[in-house]
């Protein structure tokens, strides 16, 4: 893509690229772990909760208070605390000590770290890159996390396999370290003068700019609906995987590529002719495709049938993720951004809760059938919000 000839764009990208394969290889890995040490589905959910915890808590504050410092600077803060993190856990695990709380802290400590680098470090690029390249900086962030959904679960399962979490945390130190080194390189640019304003006001303004706009009020409920009953079926595919397709840490992996898979023909097919008129619609049936076909994954017996399925969802994934990041682009002004970027963080702060209800139907009825329960929670609460906002459901008139 031509935005990657723009020196900021191609190093805060680079440094995204790492941050979103780990992101994706610790999900499925410490959920591989969590189900080795212990059996339970619970225990499995409890390390996605635990990383999704901190944006229900700081999603809001995180997007304000980044208004108030230099951007490059807070990134690499963020990128070296992290890599501190994993270099501590590598180190429990070479001697022998590593142990499941530990496992949970770091994937919150992981979630701390996103709170801030996914808004600060997209909005950075978005605005790097031009307000006239926007569509194309965001498909091409977009375009990588779903690149990252595919590599990063394929490389956890066969670090799992092969070195244990052992080689997951060196992987981890190596690349978070390396984003650093690309980051500092970006030229630096001045706090938002609206970082001004109390954390209050701040939050307040990004609130306001919500509900004046049907269209972002559609896309924060849909985002809530997406993290409560979509996203937590991670949770419980480990489980599913193991116990319904009879699948070790390798293959379960390679199961986990479908989504992301999908996810890129899907982005690329969005990216070679976005339409703004068609940008709510992308996003709406989007989000309902995605659930369809988790609702379907639950009910699959075999590895044949699951992975096309997991590629449906993918393309559906790919309306919704892409969508989620471009409609606040094209319909806010810069200064709104971030803020508005901090609601979206809440509304994604969600999952934790998404992922308790993931491992209690995964206790109670299974991998499979939590799953569909999941899936088709998710389908009627997505068809509700299209009905409520019809902007989601059929194009802008011009």
């Amino acid at each position: 893509m031509a935005v990657l000839r723009l020196p900021a764009v191609r190093h805060l990208w680079l440094a995204g690229v790492g941050a979103g394969v780990m992101r994706w290889l610790e999900v499925l890995a410490f959920g591989l772990y969590a189900l080795d040490a212990t059996g339970s589905p619970l225990a499995v959910a409890l390390t996605s909760f635990a990383r999704f915890l901190p944006l229900l808590l700081l999603g809001a504050p995180a997007g304000a208070l980044a208004e108030r410092m230099e951007p490059g600077r807070l990134l690499v803060a963020a990128y070296l605390a992290l890599a501190a993190a994993e270099a501590l856990a590598g180190g429990a695990a070479l001697l022998g000590g590593l142990r499941l709380w530990q496992v949970l802290l770091l994937a919150f400590v992981a979630g701390v770290f996103w709170c801030v680098e996914i808004p600060v470090r997209r909005t950075f690029m978005a605005e790097a890159g031009g307000a006239e390249r926007a569509t194309l900086t965001m498909g091409l962030e977009m375009l990588t996390t779903h690149l990252t959904r595919l590599l990063g679960p394929a490389l956890g399962g066969a670090l799992i396999a092969g070195t244990g979490l052992g080689g997951v945390f060196a992987l981890g130190v190596l690349l978070y370290l390396s984003g650093a080194l690309l980051i500092a390189r970006v030229p630096r640019v001045p706090a938002a003068a609206a970082g001004r304003q109390s954390l209050a006001a701040a939050l307040a303004d990004g609130v306001r700019a919500v509900r004046r706009d049907p269209r972002l009020m559609a896309l924060i409920v849909i985002t809530l609906v997406f993290n409560l009953f979509g996203l937590p079926y991670l949770g419980l595919l480990p489980v599913f995987a193991a116990r319904r397709l009879e699948l070790g840490p390798l293959g379960t992996g390679l199961l986990a590529t479908g989504e992301g898979v999908g996810a890129l023909v899907g982005t690329l097919a969005i990216l070679a002719r976005p339409r703004p008129a068609w940008f709510g619609p992308v996003f709406g049936w989007g989000t309902a495709l995605f659930f369809a076909a988790v609702t379907a994954l639950g009910l699959t017996p075999a590895v044949a049938v699951a992975y096309p399925v997991l590629l449906v969802a993918g393309l559906g994934m790919a309306g919704f993720s892409i969508m989620q990041a471009t409609l606040p682009l094209a319909v806010l002004p810069p200064g709104m951004r971030v803020r508005v970027a901090g609601v979206v963080m809440v509304a994604i702060g969600s999952a934790p809760l998404g992922f308790l209800l993931a491992g209690t139907l995964g206790d109670r009825l299974g991998g499979g059938p939590g799953i569909t329960a999941l899936g088709a929670v998710g389908l009627l609460a997505t068809a509700a919000v299209l009905w409520r906002w019809p902007a989601m459901a059929r194009p802008a008139r011009a």
